[in-house]
């Protein structure tokens, strides 16, 4: 968001707060050991191409509307395309920050007073989304009450139709998830939200 209350244009994800510049997705990746590569990628690798982010959070990396991206993926040999292959959820953008029923998933390699998270196992946490900030109408960020921590970045917040309302994006204080409380905010998925998906729709 700008100073002036409007929704900036997305970008390419480059700048200070820009992406890694190179992007892999493995469909139902496992640790393996016993694997050449130390790891199954059932459905092999998907490199990223086009991608897409907020200005506001590759420039300033602000957290209340903008840390969410998209990126389109190059199907390996055997495949067409990601959805065909393996499925998709679908969103639901612009509809504010309070739900029920939300699922939550990550990777989280720590958590709120747990100990059996690796970043390798995939976690769960089910509840109501609210309104982090119900005071303040430029702070529409997602609350969830959640035990993930680092590593749990990215996941999905979803409806039980499997719309995505939103992101993990950070927890309490400055660090990217910060497990001293069990909650997870998404920056507010609402026309910044529409805007990246629009954008990337027209890429390939």
């Amino acid at each position: 968001m700008t100073e002036n209350g409007e929704h900036d244009d997305p970008g390419d994800g480059s700048g200070a707060e820009g992406f890694y510049p190179e992007i892999v997705f493995i469909p139902g990746f496992k640790k393996n050991e016993q694997a050449p590569e130390g790891y199954d990628a059932p459905w092999g690798k998907w490199a990223a191409k086009s991608k897409v982010a907020p200005t506001s959070w590759t420039a300033d990396g602000d957290v209340l509307w903008a840390d969410m991206a998209a990126f389109t993926v190059a199907a390996p040999p055997e495949y067409t395309n990601l959805t065909d292959t393996v499925g998709a959820l679908g969103y639901n953008f612009g509809s504010g920050p309070d739900w029920s029923d939300i699922i939550d998933s990550g990777f989280p390699g720590e958590g709120y007073q747990r100990t059996d998270m690796d970043g390798f196992t995939q976690f769960y946490c089910t509840g109501n989304a609210e309104d982090a900030n119900p005071y303040l109408f430029i702070d529409e960020r997602l609350e969830f009450d959640c035990d993930m921590g680092h590593g749990a970045s990215g996941g999905p917040m979803a409806t039980p139709e499997g719309q995505i309302v939103g992101t993990n994006s950070h927890g309490e204080g400055d660090d990217p998830v910060n497990t001293t409380v069990p909650i997870l905010y998404s920056s507010a998925h609402q026309d910044n939200a529409i805007q990246v998906i629009n954008k990337i729709g027209t890429l390939s």
